[in-house]
């Protein structure tokens, strides 16, 4: 219900021709240089990266792989200390969840020092709006504001499988973190 069909979204053609112009308008046209950090601790992130670097070469970028172990990339990611990066955002079943923090000007985990005062407007409506069927016009206006500025990239939904056993009691998937009511999970 709240996500916006990929044919209704925006989003950019690769154009290796449109980009190499585009840097030329801002004075790049020899390119430049810039760093891509990701860890190791999620393979994924590496593999994206390098397609990342190829494909910035192409256009004479030159992408240097910064792979750091997790917590070194949580220090850099909390300090904003970073080119440029690969990760994952968590939603739920909720956008709130996944947009207001990482997208509004004074979101909490916004390392992407993003703002926008109509994306702004958008997120915090959708946190009073108590319609359900408003509230998801307003994030699929949010979506639509997000996709066309280009904050970010959003590259794959990443699916979780969870196996256990009959003997495995009180055990509660969580929608964002698998594991999070593993507290209460015990043995029969």
């Amino acid at each position: 219900d709240w996500a916006v069909s990929l044919d209704q979204l925006p989003y950019y053609k690769r154009d290796v021709a449109k980009a190499k112009e585009l840097l030329k308008e801002a004075g790049l046209e020899k390119g430049f240089k810039l760093s891509i950090t990701a860890s190791p601790a999620y393979p994924e992130f590496i593999s994206i990266a390098l397609v990342i670097q190829r494909q910035l070469k192409d256009v004479g970028i030159e992408a240097v792989l910064d792979q750091v172990e997790w917590g070194t990339f949580i220090t850099k990611w909390r300090e904003r200390n970073f080119d440029s990066f690969v990760s994952y955002n968590a939603s739920g079943n909720d956008p709130d969840r996944a947009l207001w923090a990482a997208l509004h000007s004074k979101g909490t985990v916004n390392a992407f020092q993003f703002s926008n005062a109509d994306v702004d407007k958008l997120l915090d409506q959708g946190r009073v709006v108590v319609d359900r069927a408003k509230r998801i016009a307003v994030y699929k206006d949010a979506q639509i504001k997000i996709a066309e500025q280009a904050p970010l990239m959003f590259l794959y939904t990443r699916t979780e499988y969870v196996a256990y056993r009959d003997v495995v009691q009180a055990f509660k998937l969580n929608p964002v973190d698998p594991f999070r009511n593993i507290i209460d999970t015990w043995i029969k």
